[in-house]
């Protein structure tokens, strides 16, 4: 949802910058929208407009294409530390085969984890997923203190 509106905010600003430039300049309207888009995604490109107006026009539309590649990378900043985040607690998919799953967590799981790594230790080791509501972070604790 907050992708689409921001496409649609640029776009609007797009045409309202065009659609001003239009008006305040002897240009035709294909030309002011180029230029607009133009002015949202390069902040120098204002720079080469010569009458005051067109300046104004530029400018402004410039500074809110700023707004929005801010906006853009936010969106892009959160998604990512959603994505890590959930890699932290631990809630993406598991993508073994021949592994062990154990449902649950109680008292008797690390002495059952010893046993099962005493097990596998010829086999060189294997893959253990702990299903439970305890979060990842904290079963690794316990696993390292045990």
């Amino acid at each position: 949802a907050k992708p689409m509106a921001l496409g649609t905010f640029t776009a609007f600003i797009i045409v309202v910058g065009a659609s001003i430039m239009y008006f305040v300049s002897d240009i035709p309207i294909g030309v002011a929208l180029w230029k607009s888009w133009i002015f949202v995604v390069d902040p120098a490109a204002h720079a080469d407009e010569s009458t005051t107006a067109d300046r104004i026009v530029a400018l402004l539309v410039t500074v809110v294409g700023m707004l929005i590649f801010a906006v853009m990378i936010s969106m892009v900043c959160d998604g990512l530390e959603k994505q890590f985040e959930s890699l932290r607690q631990g809630s993406a998919n598991v993508l073994e085969s021949n592994h062990i799953v154990i449902i649950g967590w109680n008292d008797q799981l690390h002495p059952l984890l010893a046993e099962l790594a005493l097990a596998e230790e010829s086999e060189g080791g294997c893959t253990i997923a702990v299903l439970s509501e305890m979060e990842k972070d904290e079963m690794e604790k316990s696993i390292e203190q045990a």
